[in-house]
């Protein structure tokens, strides 16, 4: 038996087959590329961020830090990064100290020793005469202390009379007579107990009660931070 069929209605079949076929084709490739898109972007992000902090870094932005959350290498990269760049950041904060307590020890020998070049030749140039002398050690001690105000006192017996005197406080009354020693002022005490006395603020409380003369000459002068030392 013979069927005679129309040439559109016997390869609709495989047409409509070919046509499912061709488009779970296209629908795979569109899923396809949507998954590379999508593992790409995820890819390429981190890479992104690690490339860009690393260039911060490199310009010495110690206190960037990348911010990776992908749960996989790149963010223990990321984490590597943080550490070593927390570890550099600690070891430049610690070189720059270093560096500024040397080149303040620089200043402070240089500036000694200008002093006590200057010391040196006003010796030379006055060697019978002491008074310049004690000015030049009074000018110079201000200058390395950073102070506004240095004198030099002589002992006298049991009295201290001003020697030479550098600064803007007013003269001190009563000191050419001389001052007995006695602990209750600084360079009194410092002569005392022959040693360095450094007091910070002779209108606190405390230090009118240690050094009661003292106090009195702070008010008197309007001196606060006293540094006496005997030589």
């Amino acid at each position: 038996m013979f069927v005679d069929l129309p040439l559109g209605e016997a390869f609709a079949p495989l047409y409509s087959s070919a046509l499912r076929t061709v488009l779970l084709l296209v629908l795979g490739i569109a899923l396809s590329v949507l998954a590379s898109l999508f593992l790409g972007r995820k890819m390429v992000t981190p890479i992104r961020a690690l490339q860009s902090g690393a260039a911060r870094i490199g310009t010495c932005d110690l206190a960037h830090r990348l911010e990776v959350r992908t749960g996989d290498e790149l963010e223990a990269l990321a984490d590597q990064f943080n550490s070593m760049t927390a570890q550099l950041q600690e070891s430049y904060a610690n070189l720059e100290q270093k560096v500024e307590a040397r080149t303040r020890e620089l200043s402070e020998s240089l500036e000694q020793q200008t002093a006590t070049s200057e010391i040196l030749r006003v010796i030379s140039s006055s060697p019978t005469d002491i008074q310049p002398v004690l000015d030049a050690v009074a000018e110079n001690a201000a200058r390395v202390c950073s102070a506004n105000d240095a004198h030099i006192f002589r002992i006298d017996g049991e009295f201290l009379r001003l020697a030479s005197s550098y600064g803007s406080l007013p003269a001190l009354e009563g000191f050419d007579e001389g001052v007995r020693v006695n602990p209750n002022w600084v360079t009194g005490r410092a002569v005392v107990d022959r040693h360095t006395v450094h007091v910070h603020d002779l209108s606190a409380a405390e230090s009118e009660t240690e050094f009661p003369q003292g106090s009195i000459y702070a008010k008197r002068f309007g001196n606060r931070t006293t540094l006496a030392t005997p030589l």
